[in-house]
C-alpha cells in the first residue's frame, strides 16, 4: 500500500515543483523579486492546495476504493512536500548558480534597501542596533541560504496545509457517475 501512497505523492511534488519554477522564473523576470515578496507564497499555496489535492483524490478513487484516511492523505502529504520542496531547493540552487549568477547579490541588496525604508515607527519597535545587524548579516549571505530558505518555506507551507487538505478530502464524498 505505501507505493501508492509514495508515487502519487512524489508525481505531484514534483509536477509543483516544475509549476513552482516556473512562477518563480516568470515573477523574476517581470521585476517582482519572488523571494522577497509574497506573490510567490500565495501562488505555492495555491499550488499545494490544488496538486495536494489532485493527487489525494486520485489516490482515494484510483487505488483506495474511494476511500481517504487521515494517516493516509498525511504519508501522500509528507511524499509531495519532501520532493515538492527537493526540487524546487535544486532549482534555486541551479538559478544562482547558473542561470542568474548575479541574483544573490541583487537579493541582498534587495533585503539592505528595504531595511534602510523601514518606517520610523518600526525602527523603534525593533532598535536601530538590530536593523544594522541584520544589515551585517545580509552582506555575509550565500547562494546555499537561499536554496535553505526556499526548502523551509516549501516545507512548512506543506506541514500546514496538508491536514487542511486531508481533512477536505476525507469529508468530501467522491461523486458517482
Amino acid at each position: 500500500m505505501i507505493k501508492p501512497l509514495a508515487g502519487v505523492g512524489t508525481r505531484y511534488g514534483l509536477v509543483a515543483s516544475v509549476l513552482s519554477s516556473m512562477a518563480f522564473l516568470a515573477l523574476h523576470y517581470t521585476g517582482q523579486e519572488p523571494m522577497v515578496n509574497l506573490h510567490m507564497l500565495f501562488i505555492d499555496g495555491l499550488l499545494i492546495a490544488l496538486t495536494l489535492g489532485v493527487g489525494m483524490k486520485e489516490f482515494r478513487d484510483y487505488y483506495n476504493n474511494k476511500l481517504l484516511s487521515f494517516g493516509q492523505g498525511m504519508t501522500i502529504g509528507f511524499f509531495y512536500y519532501i520532493t515538492f520542496s527537493s526540487f524546487f531547493g535544486l532549482f534555486i540552487l541551479l538559478f544562482v548558480g547558473v542561470i542568474e549568477p548575479d541574483f544573490v547579490s541583487q537579493y541582498r541588496e534587495s533585503i539592505i534597501e528595504q531595511l534602510r525604508l523601514m518606517s520610523a515607527d518600526q525602527l523603534e519597535s525593533l532598535g536601530e542596533d538590530f536593523v544594522q545587524d541584520q544589515i551585517n548579516k545580509t552582506g555575509d549571505l550565500g547562494p546555499s541560504a537561499l536554496v535553505l530558505d526556499a526548502f523551509v518555506k516549501k516545507i512548512l507551507a506543506g506541514l500546514v496545509l496538508t491536514p487542511l487538505v486531508t481533512v477536505i478530502f476525507r469529508k468530501l464524498k467522491p461523486q458517482s457517475i
